[in-house]
């Protein structure tokens, strides 16, 4: 593996940290959370997923 390629795949590790912590958070409800709320939270979370779900394909 080369310098390049060890940097590259620790840039990744610490975005997909970044993600893991930001879809933690967002996560957080309470019992006044509203739906529209609850729908716009769940969809971040998704779209997170997502970006999750392609870097740890990257790093297989």
């Amino acid at each position: 593996m080369t310098d390049q390629e060890r940097k590259d795949l620790q840039e990744l590790r610490e975005t997909l940290k970044k993600h893991l912590a930001q879809m933690e958070e967002i996560l957080q409800f309470d019992l006044n959370t509203t739906r529209e709320e609850y729908d716009l939270t769940i969809k971040k979370a998704k779209s997170y997923k997502r970006q999750i779900d392609q870097i740890n394909e990257i790093l297989r």
